[in-house]
């Protein structure tokens, strides 16, 4: 996420910053790094380095580990561009839809959207939100029809129940 929460928990310093063109970036100074997941545990995100990733202790099928290949997505996106990536990719089958917030005319929206408005949806701005204001919209889907729903686990938890 760079909020540089990681740099604190580091045993050995070997995390850093460098300001890039948009934003900051987490360094990591290979040499000093032992590996200990410190950073990993503490990560908002909960992003894991794709190096230092047991995968025979992945058990849970709904665990995916993620980034964009476009590194200005990449690199702008809090979210590693993931959350961008997997909904575009979704809504490329028929039927598929998404439940998420979007910004329109310069106003923040919720609602099912198709592929064509994946790219107006925001970075990580669902926290002070009235996120759940339209999911009276999944309602209407028809039969058959797929939904991606992006939000926060209280929100994805209580979409549940609505």
């Amino acid at each position: 996420m760079q909020c540089g929460v990681c740099l604190s928990v580091c045993p050995k310093g070997a995390l850093d910053y460098k300001k890039g063109k948009q934003c900051y970036a987490i360094t990591i100074d290979h040499d000093r790094c032992i590996g200990c997941g410190s950073c990993a545990k503490v990560c908002p995100s909960n992003y894991i380095f794709k190096d230092r990733v047991d995968f025979d202790r992945l058990t849970d099928k709904n665990v995916f580990l993620t980034y964009a290949k476009d590194e200005n997505v990449q690199f702008t996106s809090s979210s590693g561009g993931t959350v961008r990536t997997i909904a575009k990719e979704f809504v490329r089958q028929d039927k598929s839809f998404i439940y998420s917030l979007y910004e329109q005319d310069n106003v923040l929206k919720c609602g099912v959207i198709d592929g064509s408005l994946v790219d107006y949806m925001p970075n990580s701005i669902y926290a002070p939100t009235m996120w759940g204001r339209g999911l009276q919209q999944v309602k209407r889907l028809s039969a058959g029809s797929r939904l991606l729903v992006i939000g926060l686990p209280c929100q994805i938890k209580a979409a549940k129940k609505v």
